[in-house]
């Protein structure tokens, strides 16, 4: 292992007695059958959660019901699905009342049809702190994770095996091939505790990564990254490994590097700024996995000012899949999604927008979802005089590198796939596909019938994770 004292050097021996001691119950237990899949055909290409049932969709828009779930109208409930190389996780829960039980259903299933894994579980319930979630990759190795009140349960899933164990812990990383998977301990108080969970041992470690010795942290996909206060230099660790990016920072003392922003797999961002003025000038990316950093210095667009992003309490930059970075700016007429290379040099993503008060911006693989709503929170006045390409209003709109397609507005729970090849949403209770290249749209075979299902939704695209918006949208 390389740097391996880097590592080591945080493990205490007193932290790996806690921990296992701590164990409420761990178990592992041979698949009850070999994860084995039709021959890919025709695999899906979404796949989507409506109410108790999990449909597979087909790139024609055509679907059938995979898996379906007995989920009472009334009580407490949720859903998660997700999606890595052939293989679609999903997850139900539902429980009566609180304090009560909750009853959650976990599933595998193959792009191409069939259950590869299924299970039942109970645990305990109670409506507070509430979290549930599956990450995967394109082994088949998922871990499931909840947390209801003082209720907990982690389950590891993969065709060699199934690790069940019920301590406080969310999942927050993709789990890697070796099994290894970066959580959190939930009843964590004055602390942030990240652990790395070993899904086939069923046993944790804790990382080096501590909130009174470290700044600011970021998870991405396989790896945490994170800067040691007073330091110039990015500490990163993968389940096996450990190791330390340089980063050029200006002379002077260093509280920590604000490391906040990722684009979920590999780039970090790590701005410059004075918070007393909230200027930017200049800022670095950090690529955790090829281990380099760059520093460039930052200026704004001539004539426009960043516009906050609803995500964060101040304006912030975004770093997409290749490195370069996006942000909304604006002036008294109008705001544009603007990305740049070098820091200087700005191009416009998609057409303006005007007459909103909330945007949203997601980026896989070069292509962009880009939206703007009227919250009616009010505190955002805009000029007449508008570029004639501006939306007015709410807007939903799909850039991909050759072409911008304005998607309907009443589009809901939009999701953009991770290689940017389309997105999808929900119109008029209907999925839809729409297609990035081609500008496309599909009507899927999968409906919702009332408001209730509308709450009880949840879409990915086949193949990997996909770039989500927010749950108004």
């Amino acid at each position: 292992m390389r740097n391996a004292p880097l590592l080591l050097a945080f493990l205490s021996a007193s932290s790996l007695a806690c921990w296992s001691s701590y164990r409420e119950y761990s178990d592992r237990e041979p698949p009850p059958a070999p994860w084995e899949c039709p021959p890919p055909s025709t695999p899906a290409e979404l796949a989507a959660i409506v109410d108790g049932s999990l449909h597979l969709v087909a790139l024609d828009g055509s679907a059938h019901e995979e898996v379906r779930v007995d989920r009472p109208l009334a009580g407490y409930g949720g859903q998660a699905v997700t999606a890595a190389g052939p293989w679609v996780a999903a997850l139900f829960w539902t429980a009566a009342t609180s304090p009560g039980e909750a009853a959650v259903d976990l599933v595998v299933a193959c792009r191409t049809g069939g259950i590869a894994w299924r299970t039942h579980e109970t645990l305990p319930y109670e409506a507070w702190g509430n979290e549930a979630s599956v990450r995967g990759n394109t082994d088949g190795r998922f871990v499931f994770s909840f947390r209801f009140g003082e209720g907990s349960l982690v389950v590891a899933a993969s065709p060699d095996g199934v690790t069940t164990v019920r301590e406080p812990y969310l999942v927050r990383g993709r789990p890697a091939r070796a099994g290894g998977t970066l959580v959190w301990r939930a009843d964590a108080s004055s602390t942030e505790e990240y652990e790395w969970f070993d899904s086939v041992a069923g046993t944790f470690r804790p990382t080096g990564y501590a909130d009174g010795g470290a700044g600011s942290r970021l998870a991405l996909a396989e790896t945490l990254a994170y800067g040691l206060r007073g330091g110039r230099e990015l500490r990163v660790e993968i389940f096996d490994d450990a190791w330390t990016i340089p980063v050029t920072w200006p002379p002077g003392d260093v509280e920590y590097l604000p490391l906040e922003r990722g684009d979920g797999e590999r780039w970090a961002l790590i701005e410059e700024r004075d918070w007393t003025t909230g200027t930017v000038s200049a800022y670095s990316t950090v690529d955790v996995v090829g281990r380099t950093a760059r520093r460039f210095t930052f200026r704004p667009p001539a004539g426009l000012e960043a516009w906050s992003d609803p995500r964060d309490s101040t304006p912030g930059m975004w770093i997409a899949q290749d490195g370069s970075v996006f942000e909304v700016f604006r002036d008294r007429r109008q705001a544009s999604l603007m990305r740049t290379r070098d820091g200087t040099t700005w191009e416009r993503v998609g057409r303006p927008i005007t007459d909103v008060d909330i945007w949203y911006a997601a980026e896989g693989a070069g292509a962009f979802l880009f939206l703007g709503s009227v919250s009616g929170s009010g505190g955002v006045t805009w000029d007449p005089g508008a570029d004639a390409d501006a939306l007015a209003g709410g807007s939903v709109q799909l850039t991909a590198p050759a072409r911008t397609t304005v998607l309907p507005a009443t589009a809901t729970h939009l999701r953009l796939a991770h290689d940017g090849r389309a997105a999808s949403g929900w119109v008029d209770r209907r999925l839809e596909r729409f297609d990035a290249a081609t500008g496309e749209t599909t009507e899927t075979g999968v409906t919702y019938a009332d408001d209730v299902a509308a709450g009880r939704i949840d879409t990915t695209f086949a193949g990997g994770e996909d770039r989500r918006t927010p749950a108004w949208w």
